[in-house]
């Protein structure tokens, strides 16, 4: 129940449910009750016309004066039904027929409303009550059939469980469509956020209820600041490889005075570290310059950025008349940063260009994910370099002497995007081959 839609949906179906039980409840006590008092008055008034007609005569027996009964009791198994106990002696209505009702001599001003068997099986309503005429005790029991009544009930029962189950139904539809209408801007959100993954925005939409606007805000600012600081990490890269060169040239200008000509080992081995900073230096220039400003969650148009890099890199290698051939789908994006792109792409292809011959070849599929390779027709890398870059946890820069930096670098780049990297001699062009594979973001 991780789902917040699923809660507000269970919790509206449980509330509602439980009102129309409570209802359902309450009508049918009210409706019990309105037939008891329906009933228990229309006996109290056969009760008392009975009343009125006892009498007894001069012996002391109990009868009733004739025609102030109701009709209905002298019709047999009429429904309607009286007995009467009076001065040891009983009455009873011709209705009974040759039944009886059974009932217990109660003391004056007492009452009792019970259910009963009647003749033919009804189900009786019987009402019993205690009086005293003319100083003598009398118990007058009346009854009526509750069959009809009952039976109309029930049908009224199944009416109206019917109707309260499609209320109930409606009523529930009702709520999960407005519960689904409430939440409608928390899905958007998290539309937004597979967006942001995918890198086709870089922003939230600040349209977004109060209850998770200052979220909103929050993860804008906090997308905000992680741009910037990407920006100034970059720029502080570049800035320090600038500052580096000057104090490199001057050191390059002081290997070649006339001081350091009578120590010949010496000044090589300083010319041979300078020429390592001096390559270190300009690597990291390229970097900064290929790298640019940062924006978070931009995608990466293969087709339209892959190009003018490949144009770049013929002009720096332009005395070596490199044969640079790139083969790129067309209409090629994929969710992925362009700096960190560009930056994968300019190391291999800048490794390529300066180990090769008279090729290099790049070669982008065109699969879900980012894959490509990019080879050269150079001496390449020997076997047992390229099986130790296999293992896990080895650097190239550990491993392949000058090609490692430039490895090293893609090399972070895969594995921050959770992609994987190969190396292995070209099939193609003989040299050293590179194949990259970077998995589509997978979906919220």
């Amino acid at each position: 129940m991780r789902s917040l839609q699923a809660r507000l949906g269970l919790a509206v179906v449980v509330s509602v449910v439980v009102l129309f039980a409570a209802q359902w409840l309450v009508v049918n006590q009210a409706l019990l009750k309105l037939t008891e008092h329906y009933f228990t008055s229309r006996l109290e008034h056969d009760m008392e016309n009975l009343l009125a007609a006892l009498s007894f005569d001069g012996e002391g027996r109990p009868e009733l004066a004739e025609g102030q009964t109701d009709p209905i009791f002298h019709r047999p198994f009429s429904g309607h039904y009286f007995e009467i106990h009076a001065a040891g002696q009983v009455l009873r209505s011709r209705s009974l027929w040759t039944s009886t009702l059974a009932i217990a001599a109660l003391s004056a001003g007492s009452e009792k409303l019970t259910r009963a068997v009647g003749p033919q099986g009804q189900s009786l309503v019987l009402l019993v009550g205690g009086f005293e005429k003319r100083g003598r005790a009398v118990t007058i029991g009346v009854a009526e059939d509750y069959s009809p009544v009952a039976q109309q009930y029930r049908d009224f029962q199944w009416r109206y469980v019917f109707i309260s189950a499609a209320a109930l139904l409606g009523l529930i539809l009702l709520q999960m469509w407005l519960v689904r209408l409430s939440l409608r801007p928390l899905e958007q959100m998290r539309a937004d956020m597979q967006r942001l993954a995918q890198g086709e925005i870089t922003q939230l939409t600040t349209v977004a209820p109060a209850e998770v606007a200052p979220l909103v805000a929050e993860l804008n600012r906090l997308l905000t600041v992680l741009g910037q600081r990407l920006a100034r990490s970059r720029n502080a890269l570049g800035n320090l490889a600038h500052a580096l060169k000057t104090p490199l040239t001057g050191f390059n200008q002081l290997l070649n005075s006339d001081e350091l000509s009578r120590h010949a080992a010496l000044r090589e081995q300083l010319r041979a570290q300078s020429d390592i900073l001096g390559r270190l230096v300009q690597r990291e220039l390229r970097r900064a310059r290929l790298a640019g400003s940062a924006l978070p969650g931009q995608r990466f148009d293969a087709a339209q950025e892959l190009p003018p890099l490949v144009d770049m890199f013929k002009k720096i290698y332009r005395d070596k008349s490199l044969e640079i051939t790139a083969i790129i789908p067309g209409e090629l994006r994929r969710a992925a940063e362009r700096e960190d792109m560009l930056e994968l792409f300019g190391n291999l292809l800048d490794n390529a260009c300066q180990w090769a011959a008279q090729r290099v070849s790049l070669t982008v599929e065109d699969k879900a994910g980012l894959v490509f390779s990019v080879e050269d027709d150079g001496p390449g890398a020997p076997e047992a370099m390229l099986a130790q870059l296999a293992q896990r946890g080895v650097r190239a820069d550990e491993s392949l002497g000058g090609h490692g930096l430039g490895l090293a670098i893609a090399q972070e780049v895969v594995e921050h995007y959770g992609g994987r990297i190969g190396f292995e001699r070209s099939p193609l062009l003989g040299g050293f081959r590179v194949w990259v594979s970077i998995p589509a973001p997978a979906p919220e």
